[in-house]
């Protein structure tokens, strides 16, 4: 099933490379009537809105959800420095202004953000219990391929962000921890998360990798201040399995909360925004000179090829709570990094 397995990952992520550079239509999963709806298949962005506009005029659209469509268009308004959260990660808390604007410019090369690919409706936006949580996931009971998703809540249980993170085989899909815990972490006022795929088989018993990937998802976040709520695996049916965090499986299956899906949640992918790494760590000897540049603490992050993708400073408090059961420990910083910086490896540099 998941597969923590990195090569795998590689051949995944190649075929997802290319997939990327043609347009992605927004998939919605569900209708009201609990109808699998094809139409939401390949229509672009501009082709959704102008349906959502006439909706509106014709008053299909409720006063409730437009005014989430007009919150989630205020938000889009942000700029990417300040929605990517870099005043707070790339920039030396003794600079400000214009040096400090200046510093995240140098200090970021790289820049991901969690674009909304798709929509998944539900009939509640808060995941309490195990019924909630089979409930707003029933959906993806109808994909054919294996598909691995992370619900983020904030501290009341209200779902924050919905992450797609791969998308495998009939039988498998592939998951980086790391990469996953990453994006997680990264999502604005998130405090837990349930992790959730489907087996198109039809049977929703865990599988060993399903097992294995749970718990290293588990070990990853640990101490980054989001808690692993545990995983789901769901069947054809809609009902469900349930792990733990550490993936031990509870006993029975979880049947879906009866309610109408009249809300529509999006659903995200990491998006490059602009790639434009420097200095390329060929060798050992070409590491000491670019140090030598930088903040006494810090964190230099790596693509796969050893290009520096960005630099993140710390102070001598970081370096002593990197784990810490604080509100922003050390941690958390460093891994919303690797996930804006799209980087698979760090050199850290301590005074």
């Amino acid at each position: 099933r998941a597969s923590p397995d990195a090569r795998t990952e590689a051949t995944d992520a190649g075929g997802q490379g290319q997939e990327a550079e043609g347009t992605i239509g927004v998939r919605q999963i569900d209708e009201q009537g609990g109808e699998y709806d094809p139409q939401g298949w390949g229509k672009s962005r501009s082709t959704l809105k102008g349906i959502k506009a006439q909706e509106r005029e014709r008053g299909r659209v409720g006063e409730g959800e437009e005014g989430e469509i007009e919150e989630r268009k205020r938000r889009g308004k942000k700029s990417d420095l300040e929605d990517a959260g870099q005043q707070n990660l790339f920039a030396s808390p003794d600079l400000s202004g214009d040096e400090r604007k200046q510093q995240v410019i140098e200090n970021q090369r790289v820049l991901v953000k969690h674009d909304e690919t798709g929509t998944i409706r539900a009939g509640t936006d808060t995941i309490h219990t195990y019924d909630d949580l089979a409930h707003f996931i029933a959906p993806i009971r109808k994909l054919a391929q294996e598909e691995m998703l992370a619900i983020v809540l904030d501290g009341n249980d209200k779902v924050v962000n919905v992450i797609r993170h791969s998308k495998g085989q009939k039988a498998s899909a592939s998951v980086s921890p790391w990469t996953l815990a990453g994006a997680v972490v990264a999502t604005p006022d998130a405090k837990s998360v349930w992790f959730a795929h489907n087996h198109p088989s039809g049977d929703p018993e865990p599988s060993m990798s399903d097992v294995h990937i749970t718990h290293s998802l588990n070990d990853v976040l640990d101490g980054s201040g989001v808690v692993n709520m545990g995983h789901a695996v769901v069947g054809t049916t809609g009902h469900a399995r349930i792990m733990d965090a550490d993936g031990t499986v509870l006993m029975g299956t979880v049947a879906p909360k009866r309610m109408a899906r009249n809300k529509a949640y999006p659903i995200t992918e990491r998006r490059l925004r602009y790639n434009r790494p420097y200095i390329n760590f060929g060798s050992p000897e070409a590491v000491r000179p670019f140090l030598d540049t930088i903040s006494p603490n810090a964190v230099v992050l790596l693509d796969s090829k050893y290009n520096v993708t960005g630099v993140l400073p710390l102070s001598d408090n970081d370096l002593k709570t990197l784990r810490h059961p604080t509100n922003n420990p050390a941690a958390a910083r460093i891994m919303t990094a690797l996930d804006s910086t799209n980087s698979s490896s760090v050199i850290l540099k301590s005074s």
